[in-house]
Order: structure tokens, then C-alpha cells, then sequence
């Protein structure tokens, strides 16, 4: 049923769900030590209703599985292995790009209408960028392509209907080997490679 229950907090569907002995991939994934990123990357819930715990109050999908639910041994060592693989990309060096190029859409918050809220192209040039464990320290915001110095298509999140990530490089970044000043400038930054520094003490 549609609705959301203020007084607890989630969906009149989240709560439906309870009934039926749902329960958060968080608190399931508690029964075996493991993170409620590991239970989504390895159960794949196929359920999730929206609960007001999100960025501000706001209302976020919560993935739910049945509570007697239980996991092969297979599973439980696949989700092991993802939280210490994560472990051990949070504590690599970070490694310092620089001469990126990120371009993404933003939205008008304050418009009328749904239909009135068409997207401007956010291209951001010469943009350094941290990599931990070889995954970029960017926020996923809608359409975002990464390009490196040497034009190299980093990280997308694109509508590949509309436009695809190496399309978009193609026309916001120009690559190492093309000619004039611009080349000249991204081939020089791809020469002088990255920095990579460690994160703890010295």
C-alpha cells in the first residue's frame, strides 16, 4: 500500500514487508558479520522500500530480504572477501591524477515542473582527482564521466541511449596524441604521470 508512516519512520510498504518477516540487509547481514554493501553485492536483494533514514531526513530505498533467509557457505566467504578486499582498497595510498576532466548534469532544483527541469552540462577542466585503491574519490552524480590526462574514460554513469562515456570524451577532452596547444597540454600531463603518496604517518 502506498503511503509512508511518519511515525515509524519508513513506507507503508516497508512496514508490510516487516510483517512478512522482511528485514533490513544491514541488520541481516549483522548475523554474519558482514556490511550491509557486501549482503547487496552478493544476495543481490530483489526488495526495497523507502525508509526517512537518508541524507537529511530525506526518504532513501532500504534493501530488505526474508529474515529466515540463509546463506550458502560459498556466500558467506564471497561476502567476507568483498569487506576485506574493501578494507584493504580504504587503507592503499591514495594516488593524486591530475589533469582530469569531469563533467556531469545539474539539475534546476526550482522548477515548476518535472518536464521544466532540463539539466545544464557541467564540464570541469584540470581537475585533480584522488584514486584509492584505484577507484576515484568522486561523487556519483547524474551523468558523470571521468576522462583522464591521457583521455581514457575513468568512471561513467551515463544513459548510454543518449550519449556514450567515450562519446562524451571525445568532446570535452582532448586525447594526448590529438594536435595544437590543447594536445600539447594533455600529452604533457599524461608524461609527467601521477603522485602517489601514502596515507598514514611518515
Amino acid at each position: 500500500m502506498a503511503g509512508f508512516d511518519f511515525s515509524s519512520g519508513c513506507s507503508n510498504n516497508m512496514l508490510a514487508a516487516r510483517d512478512r518477516g522482511m528485514v533490513n540487509a544491514g541488520i541481516w547481514g549483522k548475523r554474519y558479520r558482514v556490511s550491509a554493501a557486501a549482503v547487496m553485492a552478493v544476495m543481490e536483494p530483489t526488495e526495497a522500500h523507502h525508509t526517512g533514514t537518508g541524507h537529511r531526513g530525506r526518504s532513501r530505498l532500504t534493501p530488505v530480504l526474508p529474515g529466515d533467509l540463509e546463506p550458502t557457505a560459498e556466500q558467506v566467504a564471497a561476502m567476507r572477501e568483498f569487506d576485506r578486499a574493501a578494507r584493504e582498497a580504504k587503507a592503499a595510498p591514495v594516488t593524486i591524477l591530475t589533469g582530469c576532466t569531469v563533467r556531469y548534469l545539474q539539475f534546476h532544483r526550482y522548477a515548476r515542473t518535472r518536464a521544466g527541469r532540463r539539466p545544464d552540462e557541467v564540464i570541469d577542466r584540470d581537475r585533480t582527482v584522488e584514486l584509492r585503491g584505484g577507484a576515484p574519490q568522486l561523487k556519483m552524480l547524474p551523468g558523470l564521466v571521468l576522462v583522464g590526462p591521457d583521455g581514457q574514460v575513468l568512471v561513467e554513469n551515463v544513459n548510454s541511449r543518449f550519449e556514450s562515456a567515450t562519446e562524451i570524451a571525445a568532446r570535452i577532452a582532448p586525447r594526448a596524441n590529438s594536435a595544437g596547444p590543447a594536445g600539447d597540454l594533455v600529452a604533457a600531463t599524461a608524461a609527467a604521470g601521477s603522485i602517489t603518496r601514502p596515507t598514514g604517518p611518515a
